[in-house]
């Protein structure tokens, strides 16, 4: 059985769309893994600046 001019137009259409949601969903996450790896490189950078702790002065800190 042959298929009608508007079922192939709609079965193209679907094929679009899908090939639309694939491509952009890949982008996504293309994008996404590249910001989850900027986080864990960004994690593993030394701390800049002092490192000396609050209390140097050898005095113990009362809480009242």
């Amino acid at each position: 059985m042959a298929e009608s001019n508007p079922q192939n137009a709609f079965r193209l259409t679907d094929w679009l769309i899908l090939a639309f949601v694939v491509v952009v969903m890949g982008l996504l996450v293309v994008d996404l893994s590249g910001n989850v790896m900027d986080i864990l490189d960004r994690g593993q950078e030394p701390v800049q600046g002092d490192s000396t702790p609050a209390n140097v002065t050898g005095q113990p800190t009362t809480v009242l």
